[in-house]
């Protein structure tokens, strides 16, 4: 049950459903961190480094025993003074975090993505092993089986504010194709949205220009790359969007078309400093020159996304659809039947940024190797 609304506890280190609809200062995301040791002074890091140890000890001695801390609570496991201790100096650290620094300006998109990260962990990934038997192939069998079954996703893992997954989750960042067959939908079918060409649009919403309502990689073909092949046009556009060094050659005339909607140095001299890069949602970055429209281009790219991605997750509390993955710039669904109707809504939602709306691909399956693209909605 939620804590009780007169509780005067009004800061801690992470997010728990036990909140209710209490929205608690969270020290994590003051210092943007999963590691409270990282934050503190010197005397305080290294205290606290004891005890951590402590804990992993306790833990190897758990697994050494094998006793399951699904079917046992750790802290029923170890001795209370141990856990008055600890809970006594964790308090000493989180009071710490909160008088030495600043609420981030992004505190509340940072409190829904920890939100939203923390509904995606708490669900188990649904694995159809019994099609794996049926091909006969026991090793990979073996293999799928030991996967884990919960998506942790680490939000300060990337510099550009991109989701990494952490070491004990279920690697739906790196799985291969061929296993994606084997994910299937705890509900009734997945439904999976994704920016058509993404990095790029963002590039051309940087320079308030209008968005191609079409594919994008077919009019830069149509538009610029006048006589190359779809492919041939991507391969360019992309090696010259990436290109720092100014190697990739283009005509008089690519150029000047390029430049007038895709205009890298106005962004560059908008939102880079020399050093720093800080881009459309504030977000700072240090960068080298070579690097510096890639971290202005990718981390808004990024903040865009997990901005998109909040607005679905609120859309659909208290239904029985859910987000199953977020994959880069893709947001996978688990659909209930029930919720049909409410998949308009999802698109537009999703669809709608603070740059406009931006293109977006749909794609159904009942299974996430086989995903079929669909144009309603």
């Amino acid at each position: 049950m939620p804590f009780n609304e007169t509780s005067d506890l009004s800061h801690t280190w992470d997010y728990s459903p036990l909140f209710g609809d209490n929205k608690y200062e969270l020290a994590k995301l003051y210092i943007k961190s999963k590691n409270i040791e990282d934050a503190v002074s010197h005397d305080s890091r290294e205290h606290y480094l004891i005890y951590k140890d402590k804990v992993k000890a306790y833990l190897k001695s758990f697994r050494t025993a094998k006793v399951s801390l699904e079917e046992n609570c750790f802290f029923d496991l170890v001795p209370p003074y141990f856990l008055k201790e600890l809970f006594m100096f964790r308090s000493i650290l989180l009071s710490e975090i909160f008088e030495t620094h600043k609420r981030p300006d992004d505190y509340d998109f940072l409190y829904d993505l920890n939100k939203m990260i923390y509904e995606i962990s708490e669900r188990d990934v649904k694995l159809n092993l019994s099609r794996v038997l049926e091909t006969g192939n026991v090793a990979l069998y073996k293999n799928l089986d030991k996967f884990k079954k919960r998506t942790n996703y680490n939000m300060f893992g990337a510099i550009t504010g991109r989701l990494s997954t952490e070491p004990d989750s279920f690697p739906i960042l790196t799985l291969s194709k061929d296993n994606r067959q084997f994910v299937e939908p705890t509900n009734d079918f997945l439904l999976e949205m994704d920016f058509n060409a993404f990095e790029p649009r963002i590039l051309i919403a940087l320079n308030g220009k209008k968005q191609p309502a079409e594919d994008l990689h077919d009019w830069n073909m149509n538009n610029i790359f006048i006589g190359l092949s779809r492919d041939d046009s991507k391969r360019k556009f992309i090696a010259w969007l990436y290109d720092s060094k100014g190697s990739v050659k283009l005509t008089e005339s690519q150029k000047k078309k390029v430049n007038a909607i895709y205009n890298k140095d106005q962004i560059k001299r908008k939102y880079y400093d020399g050093g720093m890069v800080k881009n459309h949602y504030g977000r700072e970055i240090k960068a080298d020159e070579d690097h510096a429209l890639n971290y202005i281009v990718q981390s808004t790219a990024a903040d865009v996304f997990l901005r998109q991605a909040i607005k679905v997750n609120k859309l659909l509390e208290g239904k029985k659809s859910f987000i199953k993955f977020l994959i880069h710039d893709s947001i996978v669904l688990d659909i209930s039947k029930e919720d049909v109707g409410m998949l308009k809504d999802i698109f537009e939602d999703f669809s709608t940024t603070d740059f406009g709306k931006l293109m977006v691909k749909k794609k159904l399956g009942k299974n996430f190797g086989d995903m079929k693209k669909i144009w309603m909605l």
